[in-house]
This record gives structure tokens, C-alpha cells and sequence, in this order.
């Protein structure tokens, strides 16, 4: 049986300390934008970081709303999605 653990308060630290790194190998280095758009792009991913610790933060409050997880989730991948990174 496999199990894990993950700490729902990191993971939207981690992903914050390497969003920009993978959007160096993988949206700056893509052809077809200008810097403008790569700019918006970069600025919509950290507004999703943004949303993915709000949501931690209302999993792991007073009220502990437990049913955010997916929401959390989904923020990571969007932030993925919206840096291209590392292909």
C-alpha cells in the first residue's frame, strides 16, 4: 500500500521559488511572443501562486475547509501551464 505526506503550507512556497526559473527554460526560450506577452503570461502565474496560498491558507484556518484541495491542485498546474516550463 503507498502511502505519502505532503505539507499543504509548502507547496505553494515551493512552487513560488521556481516558477520563474522554469519559465526561463521553457516561456522565454519559446518563439512567437514578444516580451509583452511573455511579461503577461509570467504576471498571470504569479496571480495564480497568489490564488494557490489563498486557498492553503483557507485549508489550513480556523474553519479548515478541507474540500480546496483540488482547488489548491489546480492552481499549481496553472501555473505550470502558464510558464511552459523546462521542454
Amino acid at each position: 500500500f503507498g502511502s505519502f505526506f505532503i505539507d499543504y503550507s509548502l507547496l505553494p512556497l515551493l512552487v513560488q521559488h521556481n516558477y520563474v526559473d522554469a519559465a526561463k527554460q521553457g516561456l522565454f526560450r519559446g518563439p512567437g511572443r514578444d516580451e509583452g506577452q511573455q511579461l503577461e503570461r509570467l504576471a498571470r502565474a504569479a496571480g495564480a501562486v497568489s490564488d494557490m496560498d489563498l486557498v492553503g491558507r483557507a485549508i489550513l484556518g480556523a474553519d479548515q475547509h478541507w474540500e480546496l484541495l483540488p482547488a489548491q491542485a489546480m492552481s499549481a498546474v496553472r501555473v505550470g501551464s502558464l510558464v511552459q516550463g523546462f521542454q
